[in-house]
């Protein structure tokens, strides 16, 4: 961000994009719209070029009676799936073999310890262990409930990476669009919600969220170099 601004450019945080308008031919987008998440303050902007990585289905809504009526049905098909990642800290020095290691059948489909690509923690003696879970907004995963916790810790145990006694420290991260849903029969719908943005001259949508898709992490910073 300080590079960013260092150049001369404006960065906006806490903002919720709620319009993007078009130009009289229909073929540009001029100007957007945004929400203040705090004191709920709505600014506009007018724009040379628009990149979206907010969820395709949200950036949609944002162009309002824009967008044809089919287009908008078509965006509401493509959900995405929540996740909850509970961040442990560990009293032990290390606790899996691997950088993450994928789950079925558990409370857990994915366990990481970034210490072990080069994650210093403090003190030495502690490990940091990702632990993530998919779930539905507000359930017992999401909130953190204690029936939850008591799920994951077991599986933990189960799995020979830590004991419940192990564990100091809980700190939960939450997003509603973790991962889209490739539901039966979505692609068309993907390909008419595209259509309606590629035939925007100055308009992008990329990124997991923004381009419906899995990258890794090298395809997605490959993404936002070709967007860029």
């Amino acid at each position: 961000a300080k590079e960013i601004e260092r150049l001369g450019c404006r960065v906006v945080r806490g903002a919720e994009v709620c319009g993007v308008s078009l130009n009289e031919s229909g073929t540009r987008a001029d100007a957007v719209t945004w929400r203040d998440s705090e004191s709920g303050e709505t600014s506009t902007i007018a724009c040379d070029h628009v990149i979206s990585t907010i969820p395709i289905k949200d950036f949609l809504i944002a162009f309002g009676e824009h967008a044809p009526a089919d287009v908008h049905e078509s965006a509401e098909v493509l959900k995405t799936k929540a996740i909850t990642v509970y961040g442990l800290l560990v009293k032990k020095e290390k606790a899996i073999d691997a950088l993450y290691i994928y789950y079925r059948d558990k409370a857990f489909h994915r366990v990481g310890e970034p210490k072990n690509a080069g994650l210093k923690v403090t003190p030495s003696d502690h490990t940091v262990l990702i632990v993530e879970t998919t779930c539905e907004v507000g359930d017992a995963k999401w909130r953190g409930d204690e029936s939850a916790r008591d799920a994951i810790f077991s599986d933990l145990e189960a799995e020979g990476i830590c004991t419940r006694d192990e564990i100091v420290e809980v700190n939960l991260l939450h997003t509603p669009h973790g991962y889209p849903i490739f539901g039966l029969g979505f692609e068309p719908h993907l390909e008419k919600v595209n259509g309606f943005v590629e035939n925007l001259r100055n308009v992008q949508t990329t990124g997991r969220q923004g381009g419906f898709c899995y990258p890794n992490m090298h395809k997605a910073m490959r993404m936002g170099a070709d967007a860029a």
